[in-house]
């Protein structure tokens, strides 16, 4: 019998066991699971982005920018430590502040340039209609993630007239989005199901007839 369809098939068991409520043997194939993910992970991160970005550095410049990434990195695996909360916070606003500006960068040279060119290129009513639909989407959901305001006289912070008009529309579409991202877990939920039950069949099938 074939080990690996012989422990697909135990750690299959112990995931449904959570049916009967939480346990010991769900949680151990749990933590199974989420050790080997992040084993994997670590291992593939390594070999596919540190070490050959370390090979192909040249120079002092590039090679000091790589060992402060490696500081910070380091820096944040004490997080959990309350006494080096200083130090990790500093990498971690430097994470987040680097994030935001390749967001930013790739919202706006990735996404509404691009856009906004292939809107203007259209030649066709309907792919003109197709596009200025994806650019009105994508920028006024943009507008709805901004959270800059004024203050009224009475203390009360509110957005423009423009601003909230825009925003509103861009609620929408993130509205839509969500509704059919959740539509489209559902049904790989279900399309996992339904392959892990054929799986527990078919191994106890082959494992009788093998019998």
């Amino acid at each position: 019998m074939d080990l690996g369809a012989l422990l697909g098939f135990v750690f299959t068991l112990l995931i449904f066991s959570y049916l009967l409520g939480d346990n010991f043997l769900y949680r151990l194939a749990i933590s199974v699971f989420v050790g080997l993910a992040a084993a994997f992970t670590s291992i593939v991160t390594f070999q596919s982005v540190i070490a050959p970005l370390w090979q192909s550095t040249s120079g002092y410049g590039e090679t000091a920018l790589l060992i402060v990434a490696l500081l910070l990195a380091i820096m944040l695996l004490f997080k959990p430590l309350q006494s080096a909360a200083s130090f990790t916070n500093l990498a971690l606003a430097v994470l987040i502040g680097v994030g935001a500006a390749v967001a930013v960068v790739g919202a706006v040279a990735g996404t509404l340039i691009p856009l906004s060119l292939s809107t203007a290129g259209a030649t066709s009513s309907e792919g003109l209609f197709e596009g200025f639909v994806i650019f009105l989407g994508v920028a006024s959901s943009l507008v709805y993630f901004q959270y800059a305001a004024r203050r009224r006289p009475d203390g009360v912070v509110v957005r423009g007239p423009i601003i909230r008009t825009i925003a509103i529309v861009g609620e929408t579409f993130v509205m839509l989005t969500l509704g059919s991202v959740y539509g489209a877990a559902i049904l790989t939920s279900l399309t996992v199901l339904v392959e892990r039950l054929g799986f527990l069949v078919n191994f106890i099938a082959s494992a009788i007839g093998g019998g």
